[in-house]
């Protein structure tokens, strides 16, 4: 079906307009008008973030290398990180940071769709708080579709080990989730532009605040360099501080044409209310959308409703009927209007598929709807439930 909308947790739809800046004319990196936009994407980013001291990076690059940008410059060789995951991306996550040298213990759950508890978090640092110099979190973990309490968790991190760094995986949550980066005191947050930021995949984005840049300072003082050439804060620090203050400097070709759209995206994002009315808008189409996902008798990947992400549903299936399974059933829903994804983690990846609700989607009723009708049409075809439907 032609207009399918694309509903999976990333990329998504895009806002016509975003589109638009992506058709500019051929524009040199250098011109008077692409350094006016990018320092105004660069300042944007911070009342995105709620990070009035953060310094954005906006690189050419997937969200993974944001990764990269934390794990080659923030922790050297031999030093522990604590690595706490809830699925498939935390676990990258550590062994990105395990890539570049650092020793990675990891916090787990047995069951996916649970997440530690802040009592475990607690126990865990307290064993380890004089060598722990990383603790990694991931905001929502798309393999599971669980969303982390950050508030919480960066608080009890911080009262046990107030000198371990916080970095935090968002890209699934950056311009969704609730996000407060300077009050909760995060100390790195990376996302990719393609998720609720509503901007096409290829950019880098990620905010670093103070406490950050100082262990950059150390560990370069104590020569330990950061172990890569492209992922280097201090080669891309000072670009990001020229364009900022509307000069131009150069390390490598920014994405202009993707750097044009994220600018109207985040000013999207500002308008209207701002981030408060963005994270209103994605718990309340969460809430909708799940409600009738159960009216139709399904349920979800998270344990509790309370650790359920708001920019994407994790959903078990149903019994199929004899000869059906999980890939005719995303067959049906795409022929039905919804382009949705398959399970990923490696547990449970034939039991769920996963429907993302963000950016676009989240205030935009008519394509929650064509969700909910393409997914119940799918199950009357693939379901022995249909009489109930």
């Amino acid at each position: 079906m032609s207009d399918a909308l694309l509903m999976i947790p990333g990329p998504t739809e895009f806002d016509s307009e975003v589109l638009k800046e992506m058709g500019h004319k051929g524009t040199s990196h250098t011109d008077p008008h692409f350094v006016a936009t990018f320092s105004n994407t660069i300042k944007q980013l911070r009342d995105v973030y709620l990070a009035p001291d953060g310094q954005p990076f906006v690189l050419a690059g997937s969200g993974t290398l944001g990764w990269d940008l934390i794990a080659a410059n923030l922790i050297g060789p031999g030093e522990l990180a604590l690595v706490i995951t809830t699925g498939y991306f935390g676990d990258r996550f550590g062994e990105c940071v395990a890539t570049y040298g650092a020793k990675v213990e990891y916090l787990k759950v047995d069951t996916p769709g649970d997440r530690p508890s802040i009592e475990q978090i607690t126990q865990t640092v307290e064993k380890i708080k004089d060598q722990v110099k990383l603790v990694t979190l991931t905001h929502v973990d798309t393999s599971t579709g669980v969303l982390f309490d950050i508030k919480s968790t960066a608080k009890a991190i911080r009262q046990v080990a107030p000198n371990a760094l916080i970095a935090v995986d968002g890209v699934c949550a950056v311009g969704a989730e609730e996000l407060r980066m300077t009050e909760w005191d995060i100390d790195a947050y990376l996302t990719g532009s393609q998720k609720a930021l509503g901007v096409p995949p290829g950019l880098s984005i990620s905010v670093i605040r103070p406490r950050a840049l100082e262990r950059l300072n150390q560990l370069i003082s104590q020569g330990i360099l950061p172990r890569s050439y492209y992922a280097n804060m201090s080669k891309w620090l000072p670009i990001m501080n020229a364009y900022e203050e509307k000069r131009v400097s150069y390390f490598a070709t920014p994405a202009v044409s993707l750097i044009y759209a994220l600018n109207v995206s985040l000013g999207q994002l500002l308008s209207n209310g701002g981030m408060e009315q963005r994270f209103a808008e994605h718990t309340n189409t969460a809430a909708e959308f799940r409600r009738n996902i159960r009216e139709l008798g399904l349920n979800f990947v998270p344990l509790k409703e309370e650790y359920a992400a708001h920019t994407m549903s994790a959903i078990r299936y149903p019994a199929f009927k004899p000869g059906f399974g999980p890939a005719e059933f995303l067959v049906e829903c795409k022929k039905a209007g919804l382009i949705c994804a398959g399970g990923l983690h490696a547990l449970i990846k034939d039991q769920y598929f996963r429907v993302g609700h963000m950016g676009v989607s989240s205030r935009n009723p008519s394509h929650i709807q064509q969700a909910l009708s393409a997914i119940k049409a799918a199950l009357v075809i693939c379901t022995p439930q249909q009489a109930s439907i």
